[in-house]
């Protein structure tokens, strides 16, 4: 049947969500009945238990038998046409970072160390050390260190279409430099160490300082966490510094002495010989922090391109980076502050956008396209002609509504810690508490007790965290369904990550 039709029929029956008014003063639209019913509580332990009770296994993340962890786990039969099984490396150190905060030492560990081996297969050293040597190979998406493959295969090779290796911008600096951050993390807290070293995870190690550097990072246009159109990100230069601090962290540590020693008995390789200067270091780390001050003060992501081309932006979701999984160091407060007081402006009812006129999963997205032209329009929008095409189709104010209230919810628990008066932490507190309880409101269901739809028109489950809440247009009315791609697994990592500092926040009350 035509998934029109399909989506039409379901909401004859369905009268979609419900919204009430929360003892936090804001207001929630909710999909789920049982949900419905705990946000009608105030935000206390109790609260905190319930919830985890309520969604149990719903937020389990599984690591794959190499030790991966899929994007996400859809519910479904046979192959994945999404692609969304393959691993992400930004979406598996998110799932790190929880584990860490949650006190699971040997899953982090055994977690990283499977990114780690990726980042040491031939591959991908072969693509580091031809770009030190030829910087200007750094133009081509594909020929860049890699940042996302298919777990299942031998190799850890390419997502493959008709027998081929799908072509992908990997030219995202955010995954790799959320990579050190999460390596360097591991060395400083003793998850990883001197037994973990082997001279291919040392040579992998080593190279991302002296990529970033040959690629002039500061000024290299990425695709970014959204994997679209290059620019020049504040975001993405973001997670490479706070890589780069990491690094250099560890570099100037006593308790990492073991470690350093052990990597000077196996010298590295020319090229790579900078990467252990502390001072070489805080050079890059520099660059990246003045790029990223003139970024902010100028409006946000990417404001240095002349207003009315396709690359200006100024709010995008993204930039929870700065604050996430823990603040950027080396930026004024206030300046930070200023930066999360405006993205709230990217709120909206049932979701937050990544940013304005965002064309991805916008209305009816799901509708307009067989699978080969989603595909395309998805995965090819790197470009500025193929970004531009998929906004074609773009129907205004329709824009997908996406997981992130759990990650703005942890960005006010911060504000709490760092507050100087009762008032300023009780309104942050406050706030914190609205998105913690908004992400919940997100998680899939109905009140008339029929099958879950989502936006595609296919079938899904219940409790379910989606990468989004779609908007889909028929006969001029408008039904508001789950992005058919959950549950996702940085969306379950993110709201575990917020449950978890929620409650660290209120039991020292």
């Amino acid at each position: 049947m035509d998934p029109k039709q399909i989506i039409w029929e379901y909401g004859a029956k369905d009268p979609g969500p419900k919204t009430l008014l929360g003892p936090e003063g804001a207001f929630y639209t909710v999909f789920h009945p049982e949900v419905y019913e705990l946000l009608k509580k105030p935000v206390d332990l109790d609260f905190l238990d319930q919830a985890t009770q309520l969604f149990g296994d719903r937020l389990t993340i599984s690591l794959t038998e190499k030790g991966f962890v899929k994007a996400a786990e859809r519910p479904i039969k046979g192959q994945d046409d999404t692609h969304y099984d393959a691993i992400w490396v930004r979406d598996s150190v998110w799932v790190y970072f929880t584990f860490i905060e949650e006190g699971d030492r040997e899953k982090a560990h055994r977690l990283l160390g499977a990114l780690w081996d990726y980042y040491a297969q031939p591959k991908q050293l072969e693509r580091f050390h031809n770009i030190l040597k030829n910087p200007s190979l750094a133009a081509d998406p594909m020929l860049v260190p890699h940042i996302r493959f298919d777990g299942a295969r031998a190799d850890l090779g390419d997502v493959q279409i008709d027998g081929q290796d799908q072509h992908w911008n990997h030219k995202q600096n955010d995954a790799h430099g959320f990579f050190l951050s999460a390596l360097s993390h591991s060395f400083l807290n003793g998850i990883m160490g001197e037994k973990d070293l082997t001279p291919l995870r040392i040579e992998a190690l080593l190279s991302f300082p002296v990529f970033f550097k040959s690629i002039d990072y500061p000024s290299y246009a990425d695709s970014g966490a959204w994997e679209e159109i290059e620019r020049i990100n504040t975001s993405s230069i973001t997670m490479v510094v706070k890589g780069l601090q990491g690094w250099h962290d560890v570099l100037t540590s006593s308790s990492c002495e073991g470690l350093k020693q052990e990597i000077a008995r196996t010298p590295p390789k020319p090229l790579l010989q900078p990467s252990l200067d502390p001072h070489w270091v805080a050079g890059l780390i520099a660059e990246g922090l003045a790029t990223i001050k003139n970024q902010l003060a100028w409006g946000g992501e990417s404001p240095s391109y002349p207003v009315g081309d396709v690359r200006f932006r100024e709010l995008d979701a993204a930039l929870f980076n700065l604050f996430l999984p823990s603040p950027l160091l080396g930026l004024e407060p206030e300046l930070l502050e200023q930066t999360l007081i405006s993205m709230q402006a990217l709120v909206r009812p049932l979701g937050i956008l990544r940013y304005e006129k965002d064309s991805y999963q916008s209305g009816n997205y799901w509708l307009f396209y067989d699978d080969e032209e989603r595909c395309h329009a998805t995965e090819a929008s790197d470009s500025e002609g193929d970004f531009l095409k998929r906004f074609e189709h773009f129907i205004p104010h329709t824009e997908a509504q996406w997981f992130f209230d759990s990650k703005w919810s942890m960005m006010y628990l911060e504000q709490c810690r760092v507050a100087k008066d009762a008032k300023r932490f009780a309104l942050s507190l406050n706030k914190a508490k609205i998105h913690l309880k908004r992400a919940m409101a997100m998680a899939t269901g109905n009140f008339s007790g029929t099958e879950v739809m989502a936006a595609d028109g296919s079938s899904t489950q219940s409790l379910l965290l989606p990468e989004s809440i779609n908007t889909v247009i028929l006969k001029g009315q408008s039904f508001y369904l789950p992005s058919p791609i959950a549950p996702l697994n940085w969306a379950i990592a993110s709201l575990r990550m917020s449950l978890g500092r929620m409650r660290a926040t209120l039991s020292k009350l």
